[in-house]
């Protein structure tokens, strides 16, 4: 299945861009965060690979670009540190079916 994109409302006009891909497995979330200067789909598309990998053995997962990165709401002048510890939590909780039992934090810098 193809990872689907989605928007999630961080604020009242800001949205972050994200992927989910689902796997079989509905307890468990790896959730990929990127370093700055970077978004979703830097370092080689890493995140995306991962992303395919965890799909194809039944993880869900998901990548997300925090404001003022890549296809996420904003320039770069809106990213700092308080944005991108909010986006974190927001791209977690915004993303995560309601029944999850765990999640996993993959972070790059």
């Amino acid at each position: 299945m193809a990872a689907e994109e989605i928007t999630i409302p961080c604020g009242k006009y800001d949205w972050l861009w994200a992927q989910h891909a689902r796997g079989n497995n509905k307890d468990l979330l790896v959730i990929m965060i990127h370093g700055f200067p970077g978004d979703s789909k830097s370092y080689a598309n890493v995140f995306g690979d991962l992303s395919d990998t965890l799909e194809k053995i039944g993880l869900d997962s998901v990548r997300f670009d925090m404001r003022g990165c890549g296809q996420s709401d904003k320039g770069a002048t809106f990213f700092s540190i308080r944005t991108a510890a909010e986006d974190s939590i927001l791209g977690a909780v915004g993303s995560a079916p309601a029944a999850l039992a765990a999640a996993f934090f993959i972070a790059a810098s």
